[in-house]
This record gives C-alpha cells, sequence and structure tokens, in this order.
C-alpha cells in the first residue's frame, strides 16, 4: 500500500483550518478523523495518521484548530474558544460524513468512520461526533 498526505488550510463554517489528509491508495471504505490535543496544529499529528490509516487501510484527516498552525487568525478572537473549536470541528464531521456516504453509495458498500481524539481532541471530538449526530 502507498500512503499519501497533504497538508493545506481550509475553511468550513466560522474560519480557517489547518488540515492534514491521508489516503492510501485503492483503499477500502474507512475513514478516520483525527482531532489533535493542544496546540491543535494538524502538521504535528500527520504521522500518526499515516501510521493509522496504513495499518487500517483506511483514509484520514487530521482537523487542526481555527487559527492554529499556517491557518491565519481571524477577528474576533472569540472564534478561537472552546465551544468555536467544537462547533468547528462538528461542521467538518459534516462534511466529512457526506463524502464519505458519497462514496460508499459511489461503490454499493459501507463506510466505516473512526473517530480518534487526543487530550483536550477527545473531548472537541466527542462534542463534534454529538452535534453531527453520529452513534456508535
Amino acid at each position: 500500500m502507498r500512503v499519501t498526505s497533504t497538508l493545506s488550510v481550509e475553511r468550513r463554517g466560522a474560519g480557517p483550518a489547518e488540515v492534514a489528509r491521508v489516503g492510501i491508495v485503492g483503499a477500502a471504505l474507512t475513514h478516520i478523523i483525527f482531532v489533535p490535543g493542544n496546540p491543535g496544529v494538524a502538521s504535528y499529528y500527520t504521522s500518526t495518521a499515516e501510521m493509522l490509516a496504513e495499518r487500517l487501510g483506511a483514509t484520514a484527516a487530521v482537523v487542526g484548530y481555527l487559527g492554529h498552525g499556517s491557518a491565519p487568525l481571524e477577528p474576533p478572537m472569540a472564534a478561537y474558544g472552546l465551544e468555536a473549536q467544537c462547533e468547528h470541528v462538528h461542521r467538518f464531521f459534516e462534511g466529512e460524513v457526506a463524502k464519505l456516504k458519497a462514496g460508499a453509495e459511489d461503490n454499493g458498500g459501507e463506510a466505516r468512520l473512526l473517530v480518534v481524539g487526543h487530550s483536550i481532541g477527545a473531548y472537541i471530538a466527542f462534542a463534534g461526533a454529538q452535534r453531527a449526530g453520529l452513534r456508535r
């Protein structure tokens, strides 16, 4: 299996955030979303996402926090508090789930979503998943 990865700044909802995307060429319909701990920089966790994706034959996305990493700060600063980060991850989940469902329909199969959170990222991931209506 060959692992590919890209790092970019994506805008969803309140502002820009750094996102690392990892893929396995010919991967099954398993997608991992990784929410980092502080300082919320996606690029710091790219190697972890690559390892998980390779071992599970999956694709992965590491969603950074608003205004962290290579994502520019944009006022107002209230947009960077815990509540805003939870909402940001919620919107990110919604977009990823929509893409995953579309891929499953195109390939006639079921898709699995795995959510991983490190430190405060576990809290933010849980809050985002609840808001997005994701269930076990």
